[in-house]
């Protein structure tokens, strides 16, 4: 064999220590709620906390659920089929055990940590794995994978008709590849291989929609949550402030490319916060702005990807969920990232307007209704939640059936230390009701 000659071929045997450890020693929520489930000692070993009644359990209540995460992620280098050639590994050994225990996101007591490391290995080097296999792909990052070709794909080689791409022009991913490859050192069983295709640019747009299905981001904003939508006045602007058309959103024919909409379709953007409105849109000051304030005049059904359920990772029954969770997290700072306005951001927008528009147009909800809108991060203000509102495919009223002006005012910047003085300062902004 090789590296793991001193293992004597046989699966290394986690030995959890004979210690007890209580809830306030780990930081995961999961983790805790399994030493709540097996209290037996009315003292921490690693903490010294303790009490009147059991407040810590076996260690190993804690060590199952880490060891079967540590084994989803992490293999042996010749477990996982690293090519061998006698004089070395084709890929340099430098992943510890500790590493990889930080790698998951493992915080905890000093002491325990060094003893979960302990009986896990200390002495042994590790590759990253999925399902055993060096170099094979977990869902989130196959998702990840096909998000990336999509993007590459309508920015680059299709924007209209990628979804009549020819099943035969799919490839086989890594994944069987790197199977194959596993078979060839290890001779596994055949049964082990399985053939992932990568996905279609339709496809995968499918495999996001029903991931967000699935984890139950959409959700209803209920009718007069007030929102903010800011534009800026130039010299020569003498359009009122109390003139909705002008603070609302653009006609189609006026209507320019955004992260979400191309040119010519007009969607509504919104901000959750004054602030976030502002930051949207200011040029350099000096500067002049209008900014409105909006209210919902119906419940609205929106995809919101601000604030995406936590499933931790070691949580071995749900792991599907993490992985999913894992990816749109992902997923959603990817299409909140800055883009620089050099004159090719309407390629940039490209694959995000796409998004917008199945989620807009094909995506229906369990009802079969479609989605009024998106919620995603701001690029420009770290804190900062967007909306943008979908073109109504139901109601006459068009936008302004879905919110109403209800208040407007008027700031000057005169430069960038005046804007991040009196965005933070509302009282020193003139304010005027409709």
């Amino acid at each position: 064999m090789g590296y793991n000659d001193h293992i004597e071929d046989q699966e290394f045997t986690r030995i959890a220590p004979d210690k007890f450890v209580c809830a306030d020693c780990v930081e995961d929520s999961f983790l805790k709620d399994e030493i709540e489930k097996h209290l037996a000692k009315r003292k921490c070993d690693y903490c010294g906390k303790g009490g009147s009644g059991d407040v810590a359990a076996p260690v190993s209540a804690i060590m199952e659920p880490i060891a079967a995460t540590f084994s989803y992620y992490f293999e042996y280098p010749d477990h996982a089929g690293v090519p061998y050639d006698g004089g070395g590994y084709a890929v340099d050994l430098n992943i510890t055990t500790e590493d990889a225990l930080r790698h998951l996101g493992l915080e905890c007591q000093e002491e325990l940590f060094a003893d979960v490391s302990g009986s896990i290995g200390n002495d042994t080097l590790w590759v990253e794995a999925a399902d055993g296999l060096w170099l094979g792909e977990h869902q989130s990052e196959f998702l990840s994978s096909q998000w990336a070709k999509f993007v590459q794909t309508v920015k680059h080689q299709s924007r209209f008709f990628f979804s009549s791409s020819p099943p035969s022009a799919r490839k086989i991913t890594t994944s069987y590849t790197f199977l194959m490859m596993r078979d060839w050192f290890r001779k596994g069983p055949p049964s082990a291989r399985k053939i992932t295709t990568s996905y279609t640019p339709s496809e995968i747009l499918a495999q996001i929609g029903k991931a967000v299905s699935s984890q139950g981001l959409v959700r209803t904003w209920p009718m007069g949550t007030r929102l903010f939508r800011a534009r800026e006045r130039k010299t020569n602007d003498t359009w009122s402030l109390d003139d909705a058309t002008q603070l609302g959103p653009p006609k189609d024919n006026k209507a320019r490319t955004q992260r979400m909409s191309p040119a010519g379709i007009s969607y509504f953007y919104l901000a959750k916060e004054r602030e976030t409105a502002l930051a949207e849109v200011i040029g350099k000051p000096p500067c002049r702005l209008a900014i409105g304030r909006f209210s919902l005049r119906r419940n609205l059904c929106l995809l919101d990807l601000t604030q995406l359920p936590s499933v931790s990772v070691f949580d071995h029954e749900h792991r599907s969920q993490h992985e999913i969770w894992s990816f749109l997290t992902e997923f959603s700072r990817l299409i909140s990232q800055p883009v620089e306005k050099d004159g090719q951001e309407h390629i940039e927008y490209v694959p995000t307007q796409v998004l917008s528009e199945y989620f807009a147009k094909i995506y229906k909800k369990i009802d079969g209704n479609p989605l009024d809108g998106m919620v995603y991060h701001s690029a420009l203000r770290e804190t900062g939640i967007n909306i943008v509102l979908f073109p109504p495919q139901q109601d006459q009223k068009g936008f302004m059936g879905l919110a109403e002006l209800i208040g407007t005012e008027e700031v000057t910047f005169q430069n960038w230390t005046d804007f991040c003085r009196k965005i933070k300062q509302t009282s020193m902004i003139k304010t005027k009701a409709p």
